[in-house]
């Protein structure tokens, strides 16, 4: 057992005044930030916009894109300018290529070795659509895209088959793609399950925790380091979810493994990572009863040795 930092002790009251602030700083950069209004047909939502200042913009015009936009943001826990987040909305029936084209491009483009894509929604809440269910034709549509977007072959990429890991709440499709020069990297989409919109995972179901040791653990395991990987996070929007996920996931990386004393030991720490986060994309972390959870799951990361 590790004892848990003061900074993740905070009352619910110190709690809500914190989250108040944050709803402050959100109105203020919204109001600032310049945004594209030329994008309708590709927003799921009217009121989640990408900033221009660090929204994606594709490198590689096609056919997937108008003027290379989707709606996804570069996004910085820490408020450093290292590239290790992309928060985006999950995709709509005609925005599919266009997020797979971003996928491809961190793979191709960028020094990473692993890409991971977190969907943390199901594809339908009631009667309203939350994705497109964009998964069902990965092996297609994959291929197509690195085809037309980079003009290589089809069997450039290898699809493993589907795992289901932690009792089925989350499902794992893997595929390695040869990029031109002859090297191997590794693309993993996982589909963390249960996790309503607007809401937080309930104890029983919460599968946040493993998803975030497994691939952390897998990355160790072969020798790939941090700045080799890059995540893409989505839910429905990829504001609420997408913001808390990424949250979790570099506080165990950065700061949990690390064993960073100097971090650890700031009260603000959780408080400065959602500030951060929002300073790159509108209402990351949404709810207060997200911003709450997160301090319950990183909490969580002391329970033992192990951390999860």
């Amino acid at each position: 057992m590790k004892s848990i930092p003061k900074g993740l002790l905070h009352s619910r009251q110190q709690l809500i005044h914190e989250y108040q602030e944050l709803q402050k700083i959100d109105r203020s950069i919204y109001s600032r930030e310049k945004k594209s209004s030329n994008h309708r047909a590709e927003n799921r939502y009217r009121d989640v916009i990408p900033y221009e200042s660090t929204r994606v913009k594709m490198q590689y015009p096609t056919k997937y894109t108008v003027d290379g936009y989707i709606n996804a943001s570069f996004v910085s826990p820490d408020g450093s300018d290292v590239h290790r987040y992309i928060a985006s909305q999950g995709p709509l029936e005609n925005t599919v290529g266009a997020f797979w084209q971003c996928v491809l491009e961190e793979i191709f483009l960028h020094d990473k070795i692993v890409v991971n894509v977190i969907m943390l929604t199901e594809l339908k809440e009631g009667n309203h659509e939350k994705c497109f269910d964009y998964i069902k034709n990965i092996e297609r549509d994959v291929p197509q895209a690195m085809h037309d977007v980079f003009n290589v072959d089809f069997d450039q990429v290898k699809f493993s088959g589907l795992q289901t890991l932690n009792e089925g709440g989350i499902e794992l499709r893997e595929f390695v793609v040869t990029t031109t020069g002859g090297q191997e990297k590794i693309a993993r989409h996982v589909w963390v399950r249960r996790w309503p919109d607007f809401g937080v995972p309930s104890r029983l179901s919460d599968n946040n925790e493993y998803v975030i040791k497994y691939l952390s653990d897998a990355d160790s395991k072969a020798g790939v380091s941090r700045n080799e990987v890059s995540s893409v996070v989505h839910c429905s929007a990829g504001v609420g979810r997408s913001g808390t996920y990424i949250a979790m996931d570099w506080y165990y990386n950065e700061v949990f493994q690390k064993q960073d004393k100097e971090m650890e030991s700031r009260d603000d720490v959780v408080f400065s990572c959602v500030a951060n986060l929002r300073k790159s994309r509108v209402m990351m972390v949404q709810r207060f009863e997200q911003y709450e959870y997160l301090y319950h799951a990183l909490r969580d990361f002391y329970g033992s040795d192990e951390g999860l």
